[in-house]
């Protein structure tokens, strides 16, 4: 329905209180429905006497209006509006409205008309339509105010893992826009449904309750979020919090300089080492530890079993030449993986925050030599503690 036909239909039931021209009527209308707070939007100066009366003829739609008053838009302001019409208007109301009203009965008449008015007004709203102009369109680079958001989702998207950034000329380019999680624009019925599933933050501006999405999933989700979608993101979006504030504290601990020397022999190999036969290995640990994980665990013993005794000759012989103290690398592994052990980060988590650990202080590149060294501290009993011991 569009919003001239609903104020002309409402303003015939309502004629014999308020006889004034359409132009006033569609005014009040908006005026009673909208919640505009001091130094915002002015319905009494920002609109002109014709544009109301064209609002109310059907000349002109409410396509670019719609945007500028959506966020304000209270139909509980609308429900008061109704109920001082008295209930002779009320039921008038009904027999015109309950074809237009989805389970308007005589009980509900003021909160379904003002249900209908706030769907006039969603539903003026342009929808965005994607065009070649939008797809080159100018690219932004990433600002400082985005780091703490993209840190905190490791710069990933948190509903589809798409990355959020693409350097070129070596500057870091925006692939992500910015969401307020809770809309800003609920009205208080609304609102109760979103709170019901999930707390919000006390201030609704803050970073608390804001995310950075790819832009596809901003898109989606910046039109009409429902509650279980709020619900998921800012649970999403407080876990990533949480974690990288683990990866922080990671962060502060420092890795034995010494450990460089084994990634870089472990990098240096030009050929595998002889792989173990895992019945040699009587204190064989890996599968004890990763019962649950087949995948992880069959990783963590293929590279036990490669490269378990090269890694061990490479500490002994470093420590011997004073280059490294294993105890020390020992006790710093075994920090991290406490750290990650206690927040009940699952085994494959902690297991890959250990590797982008160990890549992060050693400045080392090779991926496969940190899996190999975490798998080392796996065998080694400093990551994972052995299930049948317990």
């Amino acid at each position: 329905m569009l919003f001239a036909e609903f104020a002309r239909r409402l303003k015939d039931i309502i004629s014999g209180l308020n006889s004034g021209k359409g132009g006033d009527f569609a005014k009040e209308l908006f005026k009673n429905i909208l919640d505009i707070g001091d130094n915002e939007f002015d319905l009494d100066n920002d609109i002109s006497p014709s544009a109301y009366r064209a609002y109310f003829r059907g000349d002109r739609d409410l396509t670019r209006l719609a945007p500028k008053i959506r966020k304000y838009v209270e139909p509980e302001l609308f429900v008061t509006y109704i109920n001082g019409l008295g209930e002779d208007v009320q039921h008038d109301i009904f027999k015109e409205f309950a074809a237009d009203c989805p389970g308007m009965t005589e009980w509900n008449i003021p909160e379904k008309i003002a249900e209908l008015f706030k769907k006039i007004i969603v539903e003026a709203c342009p929808v965005k339509k994607k065009t070649k102009a939008k797809a080159i369109a100018k690219e932004e680079p990433v600002v400082e105010e985005d780091f703490a958001l993209l840190n905190e989702c490791g710069n990933k998207c948190p509903l589809c893992k798409a990355k959020l950034t693409e350097t070129k000329k070596g500057v870091p380019i925006r692939k992500f826009d910015r969401v307020y999680i809770l809309p800003l624009n609920l009205d208080s019925a609304e609102r109760v449904a979103f709170e019901d599933l999930e707390e919000p933050p006390e201030d609704l501006h803050s970073l608390d309750n804001q995310a950075v999405l790819c832009k596809k999933c901003a898109a989606v989700y910046s039109v009409d979020t429902e509650p279980s979608e709020y619900a998921d993101l800012m649970r999403k979006k407080r876990t990533l919090a949480y974690i990288a504030e683990l990866d922080s504290e990671a962060y502060d601990i420092n890795a034995e300089r010494g450990i460089d020397y084994i990634l870089d022999a472990l990098s240096g190999l030009k050929s595998i080492p002889q792989k173990e036969d895992k019945t040699k290995w009587e204190a064989f640990r890996v599968d004890r530890k990763i019962p649950d994980n087949l995948m992880l665990q069959d990783t963590a013993t293929d590279f036990v079993l490669k490269y378990y005794r090269y890694i061990e000759k490479q500490y002994k012989l470093r420590e011997r030449e004073g280059k490294l103290r294993f105890r020390k690398v020992k006790n710093e592994i075994s920090q991290c993986f406490e750290l990650y052990d206690e927040a009940d980060l699952s085994q494959e988590e902690i297991f890959d925050r250990l590797v982008g650990w160990l890549k992060d202080k050693t400045n080392c590149d090779d991926d496969i030599a940190c899996i190999a060294m975490v798998s080392f501290f796996v065998q080694n009993c400093e990551v994972f503690r052995d299930e049948t011991s317990e």
